[in-house]
């Protein structure tokens, strides 16, 4: 294992609410045209699914207790998906078994000549619902963690853990919420939902903002009280306001023998953000690190590596 495996105490772990996939990956010398018939220099299977990403690399980083909580189907493709988890020392035991179904899979084109990754996802399983959210104990966790999918449910899980907190003591630490919208569908509605908002490069473009300090200056007002909003923006780095109005920003940092692997790189991003902001870090610390450690996936193949680096490092 990657980290050995403990039981978190009450109010120590992150949970990770979202989608697992498989990732069957082909490494290509260039990205094919259309019609065209080519041979993969390599093929492997990866873990996949923003949230199944993220909840793996927080473990790396906190190591601590980190939860995921999706869908599976049955057969191969989840057994691996589960070993990968398990190596990761993530806990899934919450998860929700359809048996009837396969899990989701995504085909990626990995072009070696500049790390970009083309994605073409299938899924049929059915997508976590209110119900299911409700049968886990909310007292266990710090931090919780949602993907901008399925919003009806999603928001009535929102509602849920808001609930939660109301109930608690002044002297009990809050949940706190974050929410991912990366898709260009209508998400509009999870914005003020959110303590911290990552609103991805994607989304922002969709809606006509050329750059992360535009969209960050465009919706914060649409944003709850005290919320924090994010915007990841590639090579260009990172922007984030506060509730204040105030901006900060980062560079990116690209690794230094160049572009490997940037699948994941945006969950890689937000895992790094949360560990930060978690441990009581500020929101520059947050997304300089994010940056870094994105940077530092981008140069190698999968997130294992990032394992290998002294991430307590005074450059970090």
């Amino acid at each position: 294992n990657i980290h050995s495996s403990k039981m978190a105490e009450s109010g120590e772990s992150v949970l990770c609410v979202g989608n697992v996939c498989l990732d069957i990956i082909n490494y290509c010398d260039h990205y094919p045209t259309e019609d065209e018939d080519i041979r993969a220099i390599k093929q492997k299977w990866s873990k996949g699914g923003n949230c199944a990403n993220t909840s793996c690399v927080l473990r790396m980083l906190r190591g601590e207790n980190c939860e995921f909580l999706g869908t599976l189907g049955s057969g191969m493709e989840t057994d691996f998906v589960l070993s990968e988890f398990d190596q990761f020392g993530v806990n899934h035991t919450h998860c929700v078994t359809h048996p009837q179904y396969r899990l989701p899979t995504s085909y990626v084109v990995l072009n070696t000549k500049n790390g970009s990754r083309t994605i073409v996802h299938y899924r049929n399983i059915p997508e976590l619902i209110h119900d299911d959210f409700l049968k886990i104990d909310l007292s266990k966790y710090l931090w919780i963690h949602f993907e901008g999918r399925n919003l009806v449910e999603v928001s009535k899980m929102i509602s849920t853990v808001r609930e939660h907190n109301n109930s608690l003591k002044s002297t009990h630490r809050k949940i706190t919420i974050s929410i991912e919208i990366e898709k260009k569908k209508n998400q509009e509605s999870l914005i003020p939902l959110a303590d911290v908002l990552f609103v991805s490069k994607e989304y922002a473009c969709h809606y006509g903002y050329k750059n992360a300090k535009d969209l960050c200056l465009g919706i914060q007002g649409k944003c709850k009280d005290g919320a924090i909003l994010i915007c990841p923006w590639g090579e260009e780095g990172a922007v984030a306001i506060d509730s204040a109005g105030q901006l900060f920003s980062s560079p990116s940092f690209p690794p230094p023998g160049g572009l490997i692997d940037t699948l994941g790189a945006g969950d890689t991003f937000i895992a790094a953000v949360i560990h930060k902001l978690a441990s009581g870090r500020g929101i520059q610390d947050a997304i300089s690190f994010g940056c870094r450690v994105a940077g530092a996936k981008c140069g190698m193949n999968g997130y294992k590596g990032l394992a290998d680096i002294k991430w307590d490092n005074p450059d970090f």
